[in-house]
């Protein structure tokens, strides 16, 4: 199963670098020396984070800087038809960034 991401990421300037943060998950706060940098690393974020709320059995973020869509492969033979052991591994994060 693969799952379609968007999230809304907001970077800022600082003085030695930026910082990126994601509205929808407070937890999710990233310095990088770039722009680039910064945002590079805001989908191994998104998938700690998601693993987190996984694993405690808590709910997603609901709004507008959130969304995420399953989708599903079409099988001829049912039978084939297994989860993946780590969604996270075929994760596919679009980034809305606002400065």
């Amino acid at each position: 199963m693969k799952r379609h991401i968007e999230v809304t990421v907001v970077v800022v300037p600082d003085g030695d670098g930026y910082y990126a943060r994601c509205p929808a998950f407070p937890s999710i706060f990233i310095h990088g020396e770039t722009v680039q940098d910064a945002l590079d690393q805001v989908p191994d974020a998104l998938v700690l984070a998601l693993d987190f709320l996984d694993k405690n059995s808590q709910p997603y973020p609901v709004g507008e800087d959130f969304s995420i869509e399953e989708e599903h492969e079409v099988y001829d033979n049912l039978t084939a038809l297994q989860p993946h052991p780590e969604w996270s591994a075929k994760l596919s994060a679009n980034l809305s960034v606002s400065v």
